[in-house]
């Protein structure tokens, strides 16, 4: 009984493709038409991933299930965090989940009053609202809640603009103990792709070929998976594992040693999987030592191909 139970959970390979297959088709279909579709496909105003210059304090909210939180954290150049951030978090009620906007923004701002006199933040701050619903954005600052989600019914929502509800409230506070400039509003899957882009901006190999390149910080996935950086990929990839004395016995050949964008060309990849692609990924290896100081084994080529 236990043993089907757990079964049950179970998701194979062929699960997984079949579920990717289905994603795949509901985001196209979003793309071709947001009103029919399920999985709607709004754009975010997000052009670029975090590259690691940002610096400075900030606070975030984040709006989505039974828990509301309010956040503080401050960076130093490098994606690094000067201290652990502060975290507060607060469960929302039935009641403000069903009742009105006014209601529910108004409980935002409080709760938000509340946390910045805990933590002794007098002065204004730029500020992330992670509003996880659908919204129909205008801008990155600016966005209409297209319907409410999971258990929220609060009236009068629907059709507004968030961060003017937002501000709303904070409005309605007489005592004026909240000053924030909202500089993002966005919805928790881009907020999860940008803190991975954030923590991890890509591995170590990805990374080294966007030190590299003229466009910094723009079309990252475009970098891992097209024809034009994918030469430069392989390439990072070998010096890593070079330096690190898994391939040439850890030595590189002075052309080689210096990653140089479209050095090694993505054409060598097709040629390297096509036919008696060992014998040419050694050709190609012997090449690029052309002095014959690296001997060129056949592991290394396996490890390469």
């Amino acid at each position: 009984m236990v043993d089907a139970v757990v079964k049950s959970f179970e998701v194979t390979v062929q699960d997984m493709r079949e579920i990717s297959k289905r994603l795949t088709a509901a985001c196209e279909k979003g793309l071709e038409n947001e009103e029919k579709a399920v999985v709607k496909m709004f754009i975010t105003y997000v052009h670029s991933l975090p590259d690691g210059t940002e610096e400075g304090d900030f606070l975030a909210l984040d709006l989505g299930g039974s828990n509301f939180r309010v956040l503080q954290l401050s960076l130093e150049r490098g994606g690094k965090m000067t201290a652990e951030p502060k975290v507060e978090e607060m469960r929302i009620s039935k009641e403000k989940k069903e009742g009105n906007q006014e209601e529910l923004f108004d409980f935002i701002a409080e709760s938000m009053s509340d946390f910045l006199k805990k933590h002794g933040i007098t002065r204004r701050l730029p500020l992330g609202f992670t509003f996880s619903f659908p919204v129909v954005q205008t801008s990155l600052t600016a966005g209409t809640l297209k319907k409410w989600t999971k258990d929220f019914k609060a009236a009068g929502a629907e059709g507004r603009d968030v961060t003017q509800m937002l501000q709303e409230a904070i409005a309605r506070r007489k005592s004026g103990d909240v000053s924030v400039d909202v500089v993002a509003l966005l919805n928790d899957t881009t907020g999860t792709q940008l803190a991975v882009g954030f923590e991890d901006p890509n591995c170590h190999v990805d990374k080294a070929v966007e030190e590299k390149v003229i466009n910094r910080g723009q079309q990252i996935f475009e970098k891992l998976i097209s024809g034009k950086y994918l030469g430069s990929v392989t390439h990072a990839a070998l010096l890593k594992l070079t330096r690190d004395k898994v391939l040439f016995g850890g030595v590189c050949s002075e052309r080689f040693s210096e990653l140089v964008i479209d050095r090694f060309d993505s054409a060598f990849l097709s040629v390297i999987e096509g036919e008696n692609g060992m014998e040419k990924c050694k050709e190609l290896f012997k090449k690029e030592f052309p002095d014959g100081s690296v001997g060129v084994r056949l592991r290394d080529c396996q490890a390469s191909v």
